[in-house]
């Protein structure tokens, strides 16, 4: 008799635990599960026509552009303009000429950064050693380059638009470029990159138009 009532009351007390709800192990799995799906759904894919755009800037080897750059300070009352040629080339070759008004090279190799103005001997260092030198470069390569990877490596990524007219917003992750840099906005269209700019911690920006050239 004492075996049958213990026995009718595990029964009874797993009927109950029954109706009261699932197991502990299952509602911490189905918690889980919904606070996977809320952080997924936070986090939007990358839209499809980005992956276009990086694809089709992918694809070209080499690529030609004049520039014209305003640089505008608080301090100054006018810009200060310079123009020159862009000059990108697979897989980490990029040469920033500027023609007018002072000659002026900066070349960049992989890892290193060439730069030589005034008719100066030329200066190189190594972008390792220059984080914030190092993320304003790969903002304009990455972007020549179509190496998404690159830069989600250095900010966090908005874009807007479409394939036809697209405009990224560059945020720094590195606390060092943060401290210069508050956004790298990028417009194109297609696989044209059309202008770069970039606004300060100060206020004061830099606006790189571009014009590709067969």
């Amino acid at each position: 008799m004492a075996n049958k009532a213990a026995a009718n009351k595990a029964a009874a007390n797993k009927a109950a635990a029954n109706k009261a709800g699932p197991p502990a192990l299952l509602l911490t799995v189905l918690l889980l599960s919904a606070f996977v799906r809320s952080a997924a759904a936070a986090d939007p894919a990358t839209p499809d026509w980005l992956l276009d755009v990086m694809t089709g800037l992918a694809a070209i080897r080499e690529r030609h552009a004049t520039f014209r750059e305003e640089k505008r300070f608080a301090a100054l009352d006018t810009p200060l303009v310079s123009q020159g040629w862009l000059i990108y080339r697979r897989p980490a070759h990029l040469e920033k000429i500027t023609t007018a008004p002072d000659p002026e090279s900066l070349v960049v190799d992989g890892d290193t950064l060439t730069l030589a103005a005034n008719r100066e001997a030329p200066r190189s260092f190594r972008l390792g050693r220059r984080p914030e030198v190092d993320a304003l470069v790969e903002a304009v390569r990455g972007a020549l380059a179509g190496d998404l990877g690159v830069l989600e490596s250095h900010y966090r990524i908005s874009a807007e638009g479409r394939l036809a007219a697209w405009h990224l917003v560059l945020q720094p992750t590195d606390p060092g470029v943060q401290r210069l840099v508050r956004t790298i906005a990028i417009d194109g269209a297609g696989t044209d990159i059309q202008g770069f700019r970039t606004v300060q911690t100060n206020g004061d920006e830099q606006i790189m138009t571009i014009t590709t050239r067969p």
